[in-house]
């Protein structure tokens, strides 16, 4: 087993089991051997959930601004 993988299992070993079920679906999610056109089909539908959440939100939304100001607001400054 490689450095990188046995970092890998520690971590894991290390979560609630919820966070381990949490990483299971996502690398289900991340399965290489699975049909490109599948993956395709998951991409748009990536891009129609953006579309949507988009609409939520002011035209003139900051992203950034958005980002930075959460992660002041969680971490504070760490100057």
């Amino acid at each position: 087993m490689s450095e990188l993988q046995e970092k890998a299992v520690s971590m894991i070993g290390n979560m609630t089991d919820d966070k381990v079920q949490f990483v299971i679906d996502f690398m289900q999610q991340l399965d290489f051997e699975s049909d490109p056109a599948e993956k395709m089909r998951a991409f748009e539908q990536l891009e129609e959930l953006r579309k949507t959440a988009a609409e939520y939100l002011p035209p003139d939304f900051d992203y950034e601004k958005a980002r930075d100001e959460a992660v002041r607001e969680k971490y504070g400054s760490i100057a």
